[in-house]
């Protein structure tokens, strides 16, 4: 089954394609002349659409990684009273306002909503047990949409401080700063609403392909401080489980991949001369992936254009 990561990655790649083709001539969301009324209200339609497909992708990864990383801490040898308040707290009391709202949507449409309760709440249940497993409803699927609120409170409940700052010290780490991922992500969540709602709403294609990089950024930050929770957990780091030590900078490692002159070229974070350089992106991938695997660095792949491509968490 493909990854929280793997799927955005498809999702955002094939929306890229529709919002910024190959050759801008076969783009169908260009508006005309003013007296072409009909086609502008056509493509008015499909940007509007577009609007809120691009959001529900960021918001289904950020829902379903926040899932994984929940389903891995059931696997660490760690013990349940053993964990931060914050994440006992959201594998049981939000757990079940996930559960309830899910079930829900559930009924809504004829599903076998019984058994979804009954499967989801043994994973509360299993809490009070020394092998346990959380549910993957705990955070995120109480209601409708994700927040810009709730992705800072996600982030707080796995020991990231000022989740947004965070996601923006990434950003300028990469090379791909986000000055305000936080107020762009409400945007988004706003052309969203407006496309949703409002019949006179006209959703403008700049938007929709600037997102396309903004949405991978804010993507592969959330992963990458996520993960490093998780990492401490596994490594039962007593500091970070007594919530006496938060996810920083400084604990996030990386690796590049750039594209240049035809070429791809490897660095490490440490070093402005490339590691190794290889025609074919996947060679040079499957070696500098054990590379990163080895030093423990988060590998970032991008084009010669500075756009990020794909990213990779040992």
């Amino acid at each position: 089954m493909p990854t929280a990561k793997e799927n955005f990655i498809n999702r955002i790649s094939s929306f890229e394609k529709i919002v910024s083709p190959f050759n801008p001539v076969d783009s169908v969301l260009i508006s005309r002349a003013l007296t072409d009324v009909e086609h502008n209200e056509k493509v008015k339609m499909l940007r509007n659409g577009l609007a809120i497909i691009a959001f529900t992708i960021l918001e289904d990864f950020i829902k379903k990684k926040v899932g994984e990383i929940l389903k891995n801490i059931g696997l660490t040898t760690v013990s349940f009273s053993a964990l931060p308040s914050k994440i006992r707290e959201a594998a049981t009391v939000n757990a079940l306002k996930g559960i309830q709202n899910r079930a829900d949507t559930l009924k809504r449409n004829a599903e076998d909503h019984i058994s979804f309760i009954q499967n989801e709440t043994w994973y509360v249940s299993s809490t009070k047990d020394a092998v346990f497993e959380f549910s993957e409803f705990s955070l995120g699927w109480d209601k409708s949409n994700v927040s810009a609120d709730d992705i800072k409170l996600f982030l707080g409940i796995f020991g990231v401080k000022d989740g947004w700052g965070k996601i923006q010290q990434v950003s300028s780490a990469i090379s791909i700063t986000l000055l305000n991922p936080g107020d762009i992500f409400k945007n988004a969540a706003q052309r969203r609403h407006k496309a949703a709602h409002n019949v006179a709403a006209d959703s403008l294609l700049i938007d929709l392909q600037d997102f396309v990089t903004q949405a991978k950024v804010i993507a592969l930050g959330f992963d990458c401080l996520l993960t490093r929770s998780l990492k401490f957990i596994t490594n039962n780091d007593v500091d970070f489980l007594n919530e006496r030590k938060n996810i920083e900078l400084s604990h996030l490692k990386f690796r590049f991949i750039l594209e240049k002159n035809g070429r791809w070229k490897e660095y490490s974070s440490t070093s402005t001369r490339a590691v190794k350089t290889e025609l074919s992106l996947a060679t040079l991938q499957v070696q500098a992936l054990i590379r990163a695997r080895n030093n423990n660095e988060i590998l970032v792949i991008k084009s010669a254009s500075n756009q990020l491509i794909d990213w990779y968490i040992p």
